[in-house]
């Protein structure tokens, strides 16, 4: 294939391929390999831990074993510590690396396009904001067209209505209720259809779509409680804050103040 022909199709022709340099099974075996010492230290300490799981079945019995089991968090915090220093420090050039292709790709090829999809997809509906404005003002017109249409036909059916009564006229009391029925007829609101699709000569349809619903509130005070979210974030700041919670109180109504209490380990 000639270089003309691999840039049309938007690559080289010898595609970039780090499969090989980020071969799963060959990377799990040199971590295996890298990380003996560590995996030596959790098989300890998981025997360590069944010793001590087995000799307190029935939970700590008193403060030396308490003190020792303090002890035993704190050497199992520190492999925790070691582990994952390890493996942040193998993981930095992949995660290096990665930082550098999604930047690449994002900044030199994607972002420009991406640009210029978003400026002409707003400008198409800016086109169909204005079609459909266009056409609830004819629709308005057309309502009030038919309003006063109504009005003329109501009108209408009852002066002959009123005049079949006084020639007492079958004829003209036909005429007044099909005039009446007319009336009620004019009086279907008017739809307003959604612009039709157009298509374009490559198989293009350029439409619309109903998107998600979407909420404003346009006066707090009216909306039902149910609807109401409490604000968190305010109750913690002023629970940092307050005086009486923090003499054991709870001076807001509804809401309960309290502090959860876990072991510190140190």
């Amino acid at each position: 294939m000639s270089d003309s022909n691999a840039s049309a199709r938007g690559h080289n022709s010898s595609e970039l391929d780090l499969s090989l340099a980020l071969d799963a099974d060959l990377l799990l075996a040199d971590l295996r390999a890298d990380t003996t010492a560590l995996a030596t230290r959790t098989t300890e300490l998981g025997a360590a831990f069944a010793r001590f799981r087995d000799a307190n079945a029935d939970g700590i019995p008193n403060d030396a074993v308490l003190a020792k089991a303090g002890d035993f968090v704190r050497q199992l915090s520190a492999h925790i510590t070691a582990v994952d220093a390890r493996r942040t420090n193998i993981k930095g050039p992949v995660l290096a690396a990665q930082r550098a292709i999604d930047g690449f790709f994002k900044a030199n090829l994607a972002e420009p396009i991406e640009s210029a999809k978003v400026a002409v997809t707003r400008s198409i509906e800016a086109y169909q904001r204005q079609r459909r404005e266009e056409a609830a003002q004819l629709a308005r017109e057309a309502a009030a067209l038919q309003r006063a249409e109504q009005a003329r036909l109501a009108i209408e059916a009852q002066r002959l209505a009123a005049e079949a009564e006084r020639q007492d006229s079958a004829a003209l009391m036909d005429a007044a209720l099909e005039v009446e029925s007319r009336a009620t007829a004019a009086a279907a609101p008017v739809v307003t259809a959604p612009p039709a699709p157009v298509r374009s000569d490559y198989g293009t349809t350029v439409g619309t779509r109903v998107g998600p619903w979407k909420v404003r509130v346009t006066n707090i005070a009216l909306v039902p409680v149910q609807y109401l979210v409490i604000n968190d974030a305010v109750l913690i700041a002023t629970a940092k804050t307050n005086e009486l919670i923090a003499a054991g109180e709870q001076p807001i109504p509804g809401v309960e103040f309290y502090r959860e209490t876990r072991a510190a380990i140190r």
